[in-house]
């Protein structure tokens, strides 16, 4: 056999056992897709992201936290590390991801992700790899073998930092707002509406789309609005992400039928209210939890939930002014 000939079985031999080291290096550490789940919904006042990939040891990891934190006013929701692009930081008091490094590098999501967020106390980061002693420099990371003799450990270590900022989250909450809630009687409001089952994600074009037409029907009628818009909420579905509920105009008087719209009257009733200045976000929380506080201590009912916006966002731009009252319906 010629000396290149040689050489070349020699070269081919190498190759031949790169690939089939790395065939195993993936099959064995390679991740799988972590199903997504929720705990507790998301009308609780502190919510917790964890994202992770699918492994026995983050598996047994996330399930020690739920444990953990299961019995807290706490929503936590699960998601796989691809989920983090269509993810941001607002809305979370504390953020988990668990990923592990692949050929000396982390997990490109995961990466992208804590590169993006701004408040990097809030992250809570587990790096996994063969060494154990990898971490994110950026934030004030957790590193692990991925051996299950130390996953209650890890567990118990990150919990504690979720209670940490937690209870950081809820000290600021209080020091910044307190949500007066207040008992009144209402009269009887006429509403033009228009209702419809809606996905979360999809509210701000329907009432945009739905509040110009109410408001262009009644110009046409010679009707006059008696107060500003509403929203008034019938259902809230937090597992498939949609709301039941009505983009809703006060008016007086008798109201002729409208094509595409309804009419409702609600009756003198007893409502319990509070106000909340901010944008339409995940803020409006602890002022939604307040009025939940009230109805508990109060033993009362809720019937029906509404939003009264007194302020235009296109014309108040800057949204900390904007002026929300919360309304429940009770009895």
């Amino acid at each position: 056999m010629k000396r290149w000939q040689k050489v070349g079985l020699v070269i081919l031999s190498i190759v031949f056992i790169l690939i089939v080291m790395m065939v195993w290096y993936l099959t064995t550490h390679s991740m799988e897709v972590a199903k997504p789940f929720e705990v507790n919904t998301s009308a609780q006042p502190y919510h917790v992201l964890v994202a992770t990939q699918g492994s026995t040891y983050k598996d047994t990891v996330v399930q020690l936290i739920i444990e953990k934190l299961r019995e807290n006013p706490v929503y936590i929701k699960v998601v796989d590390v691809s989920a983090l692009p269509d993810l941001t930081e607002e809305g979370w008091a504390a953020m988990v991801i668990l990923h592990t490094w692949e050929y000396s590098k982390p997990q490109p999501n995961a990466r992208a992700f804590v590169d993006d967020v701004r408040s990097k106390e809030k992250l809570i980061v587990l790096s996994t790899s063969g060494e154990g002693t990898y971490t994110l420099k950026e934030v004030d990371g957790i590193s692990s073998a991925s051996q299950l003799s130390d996953a209650s450990e890890k567990a118990e270590e990150i919990t504690k930092r979720i209670k940490q900022l937690l209870t950081k989250n809820k000290s600021i909450m209080e020091t910044k707002v307190k949500y007066d809630v207040k008992k009144i009687s209402w009269p009887e409001k006429t509403f033009v509406t228009k209702r419809e089952t809606v996905a979360f994600d999809s509210l701000s074009n329907f009432f945009t789309k739905n509040y110009d037409a109410i408001y262009e029907n009644l110009q046409k009628a010679g009707i006059q609005p008696s107060d500003p818009p509403c929203a008034i909420y019938y259902k809230i579905d937090e597992e498939k992400k949609e709301t039941e509920l009505a983009a809703a105009v006060p008016v007086q008087g008798k109201v002729p039928d409208i094509k595409g719209f309804g009419k409702l009257t609600i009756p003198p009733s007893t409502v319990i209210t509070t106000t909340y200045y901010g944008p339409y976000d995940d803020g409006m929380r602890p002022a939604y939890a307040a009025m939940e506080e009230y109805l508990n201590e109060n033993k009362l009912t809720r019937e029906l939930m509404i939003e009264e916006y007194l302020s235009d966002p296109m014309i108040e731009k800057d949204t900390s002014k904007w002026q929300t009252n919360i309304y429940f319906i009770v009895k």
